[in-house]
């Protein structure tokens, strides 16, 4: 059954709401980021698992190579995981938060490379745009500085998270649900980081276990089962239009619980970021950019 259009704009905004305080859990969690990354993803698989049986969706793909495929851009979103988390423990939220937001204009840049077509000059500049809002968000240019570490590292991660997209949008399996996929990502996720989840301190995994339960299940499987419903109503451009909120909420709840209070250079580069991946995500979103599986 379809959920109305009320309801979906809710679970959109919920979605939002959700994926802004995943960022929280990489300060929360006194944990490596790629042990963080592996427990996350036991977690949300057993809980894409129970969401299916409920719903009644089969985890069934109808050809073995669909599912390695969907196993190995799950390799990819794990990278884009652990790299967002260890961005975060590095810098701070509002600056992992605000890197992610280059995956757009990338995204766009990586298309025009792998067709070998030379890019529009608007997504030249909003590339540039970019970079400049890059450099705002670093405190300085020095790789000693930890900050600015978390930056690049948060960089790299958006560039993941952007390939991420593009292949998952080239191997949309359209027989089978956006949870099936998903479930299957993130076995590949499970499987990058298993030697880190079991190779470690496993007193220090359950003095964190609580917060490890959340951030799987409420905080990543649910809200990825939020965004699959609204998209099936609301569409892709309205739905990115409110998963930017995700950038505010997570700015608030640092702030609040973490008293990370952003300075202003920040809030310029979060500005100029934000405002050029808002820009390049209307261009795309008409050329029918995914937005089914944009995960933090």
């Amino acid at each position: 059954m379809i959920a109305s259009r009320k309801q979906c704009i809710l679970h959109a905004h919920l979605a939002a709401l959700l994926f802004g305080g995943t960022a929280l859990f990489a300060k929360l969690i006194e944990l490596p980021a790629e042990v963080i990354t592996f427990w996350r993803t036991v977690v949300a698989v057993v809980s894409v698992v129970i969401l299916c049986r409920i719903r009644r969706q089969s985890l069934r793909l109808a050809h073995q190579r669909d599912m390695w495929m969907q196993i190995g851009i799950g390799c990819i979103l794990g990278l884009h995981w652990g790299t967002y988390f260890a961005a975060i423990q590095l810098s701070s939220v509002a600056i992992g938060i605000t890197a992610l937001y280059v995956s757009p204009v990338l995204s766009v840049l990586i298309e025009a490379a792998i067709h070998k077509v030379w890019p529009d000059v608007i997504d030249l500049l909003l590339g540039v745009v970019v970079f400049i809002g890059v450099l705002f968000l670093a405190p300085d240019l020095s790789w000693k500085n930890e900050f600015t570490q978390g930056v690049l590292l948060g960089v790299v991660s958006a560039f993941f998270l952007a390939m991420r997209q593009i292949l998952h949008t080239r191997s949309r399996v359209r027989s089978a649900s956006g949870m099936t996929l998903l479930f299957y990502q993130l076995l590949g996720v499970g499987a990058l980081f298993a030697y880190f989840g079991f190779n470690t301190d496993f007193e220090a995994v359950q003095g964190n276990v609580g917060y490890l339960l959340i951030l799987g299940s409420i905080f990543t499987a649910l809200p990825h089962f939020l965004n699959l419903s609204a998209l099936r109503v609301l569409g892709a451009r309205s739905v990115l239009i409110i998963s930017s909120l995700m950038v505010p909420y997570s700015m608030v709840f640092s702030a609040l619980l973490l008293d990370e209070m952003p300075n202003t250079k920040l809030l310029i580069g979060c500005a100029l970021v934000m405002g050029a991946a808002t820009i390049e995500n209307f261009r795309t979103s008409s050329a029918k950019v995914s937005l089914s599986s944009k995960m933090t």
